[in-house]
């Protein structure tokens, strides 16, 4: 088992929106992955990484507006909402990538899943 830094990041028409980072105790190796986002396929992903996206979906009478968090008080032009009944292309990329790294036996203790914590602890040789 190996700990991992999750990387979700959101890109608007090439333009960096944000990064939300987690962490990740697993036995597999996680893949990378890169999503381009359209009006067509935004519904089933944002239900998959809703969480971890720099926007929000509002659904109004005209459409879907996507609307991004920033903490502009003058967003670029990049940044600003976008509505479906005024742009065909979404413009939208989704980026996950994963960073192995050495946790501290604090961080392991306070993990949630305490069986997989135990387990990550015995095989570095941390038995009772």
């Amino acid at each position: 088992m190996k700990f991992y830094y999750c990387y979700h990041t959101t890109y608007h028409n090439g333009t960096r929106i944000g990064c939300i980072v987690g962490k990740k105790l697993t036995d597999e190796e996680p893949k990378a992955e890169t999503v381009q986002v359209t009006w067509d396929n935004l519904s089933e992903m944002y239900h998959r990484f809703g969480v971890w996206c720099k926007f929000n979906i509002w659904n109004f009478k005209k459409g879907r507006v996507v609307s991004f968090f920033t903490d502009s008080f003058f967003p670029k032009k990049d940044e600003r909402d976008v509505k479906e009944w005024k742009t065909s292309d979404l413009g939208i990329v989704f980026k996950t990538s994963y960073r192995e790294f050495s946790p501290s036996i604090s961080e392991v203790l306070k993990w949630h899943d305490a069986d997989a914590a135990m387990a990550y602890l015995r095989e570095r040789g941390w038995e009772k």
